[in-house]
């Protein structure tokens, strides 16, 4: 009986000090890929500089890293939001950069992509083009949320008994597939 416990015990410590990343089959995002995406931006940052704030994971093994805002804390870091290009590979996260004395490269407070116009409302009336192999079908739909084009929404039947997720096409217009 012992001997199964400590093997038992053995064995829960190594699938815990397995990292979450691959225990989950996920990727974790690294400071090299941060880096990368900063110095894309026309920020020059090196990988010793970057503190990640949390583990942030993605179900690809290199994802498209987009910066959404950099705010600076103090005279000495500054507060990088960064999310995958695809919304599906990662969630939001945040990372900070340790500034150099003097350094001019980050301003107080930017907007890094500035939000996109609602093409549909929550609420309003849209049309939803659903194409198929050998079928298209338009019909009217009910908006579930606010959204921009290219964003995935939610809708509903005029009925509401159907929900559907949805691609923005362009002002009252939302893309499907059947």
């Amino acid at each position: 009986m012992m001997r199964s416990a400590t093997i038992f015990a053995c064995a829960v410590f190594v699938v815990a000090s397995l990292p979450f990343a691959e225990a989950a089959g996920r990727s974790a995002i690294t400071a090299e890929q941060v880096a990368a995406a900063l110095n894309q931006r026309g920020l020059p940052v090196s990988v010793d500089r970057l503190t990640l704030l949390s583990n942030a994971v993605a179900n690809t093994a290199n994802p498209e890293l987009k910066v959404k805002t950099i705010e600076r804390l103090d005279d000495r870091r500054a507060a990088v939001r960064l999310e995958c290009a695809s919304q599906q590979q990662c969630l939001p996260f945040v990372v900070t950069v340790r500034l150099d004395a003097g350094e001019e490269g980050i301003p107080a407070a930017i907007p890094v992509n500035q939000p996109k116009a609602i093409a549909v409302h929550d609420g309003s009336k849209a049309t939803l083009r659903l194409d198929g192999t050998h079928v298209h079908i338009t019909f009217t739909v009910i908006c579930l949320e606010n959204g921009s084009v290219g964003q995935t929404i939610r809708a509903t039947s005029i009925d509401r008994h159907k929900i559907y997720m949805v691609r923005v096409a362009d002002q009252g217009l939302l893309e499907g597939s059947l």
